[in-house]
């Protein structure tokens, strides 16, 4: 298995005899990562609508090393717009509601005393700023959504170590070696023909069970996966101060727009229609 850091057109892992740093496309950051030099900086800033904002340049950057279409960057100019206009309207918004809390109290005061015949003009203030805050409180309901729909269609920041390029034939080689044995195994048959001929692995009966992509361990394979996820599990609580954590296997909408997934892998992932505790459908996670 042959780590490649691919350009911004592509990357990916690939089998092989050499470790490539690679041109950008698809860009799902793989491990091959940690077998690059440390060396060079790799932070890259947090993609948001305040970074779209005050730099527009880094993400219209990254944008151009993965040759995105010219509808990504006028996206990049509204998320801009949409930003400063939602920072208009929560200043005027403050200051709506702050000429109400001003006001409210003079008018209370001023009917105590009997003055009430004097608080028409301070309600009419009060009345207009409330209505006013609303229209704008609506205004931010629309602007905010509409700007969370253009940020989740941005890709996310290339790292800065993925050379720029538009296919494989601009991947950099980093490292190389030979594999001992070559690519198939000397048996002459793969880890899953094995488990198929032992009679371990039945993918024909998971195809019936759930579809394809699925597969129905038996005996001694399926208590070796469970004995491996458990080794796994103990040596990180044990040796490297990881806490357990028994999490559900569905999770709402926001969970995966926050974790990247949604839209982008919507097609890709198992849901349930409808609503759930008041939220759209939970996903496999």
């Amino acid at each position: 298995l042959v780590p490649v850091l691919l350009s911004s057109m592509l990357l990916t892992v690939a089998v092989g005899a050499s470790v490539v740093r690679s041109a950008p496309r698809a860009a799902t950051l793989c491990r091959a990562r940690a077998f690059l030099s440390s060396s060079v900086s790799t932070a890259v800033p947090s993609l948001d609508a305040k970074l779209i904002t005050e730099s527009p340049d880094v993400v219209a950057d990254s944008l151009r090393k993965r040759r995105a279409a010219e509808e990504q960057f006028d996206n990049l100019e509204a998320i801009g717009k949409l930003q400063t206009r939602y920072a208009e309207l929560s200043r005027g918004i403050s200051e709506q509601l702050g000429i109400r809390k001003q006001l409210s109290p003079q008018i209370g005061k001023m009917m105590k005393e009997g003055r009430e015949d004097e608080v028409g003009d301070l309600k009419q203030q009060v009345a207009a700023a409330s209505e006013a805050a609303k229209r704008m409180e609506e205004e931010v309901t629309t602007v905010e959504a509409e700007r969370a729909r253009l940020l989740d269609a941005i890709p996310n920041l290339l790292d800065p170590r993925v050379p720029d390029g538009a296919d494989e034939e601009d991947n950099q080689e980093v490292d190389s070696w030979e594999p001992k044995a070559g690519i198939r195994p000397a048996t002459g048959k793969w880890h899953d023909e094995i488990a198929v001929d032992l009679g371990c692995l039945d993918t024909d009966r998971a195809a019936k069970l759930s579809g394809a992509r699925f597969s129905v361990l038996r005996g001694s394979l399926a208590r070796l996966e469970r004995a491996i996820a458990n080794y796994f599990l103990d040596t990180h609580i044990t040796e490297h101060g990881y806490t357990e954590a028994a999490v559900p296997y569905l999770v709402g909408r926001a969970a995966l727009e926050g974790t990247g997934q949604l839209p982008k892998f919507e097609e890709d992932l198992y849901r349930i229609s409808g609503e759930v505790n008041g939220r759209d459908g939970p996903l496999e996670r």
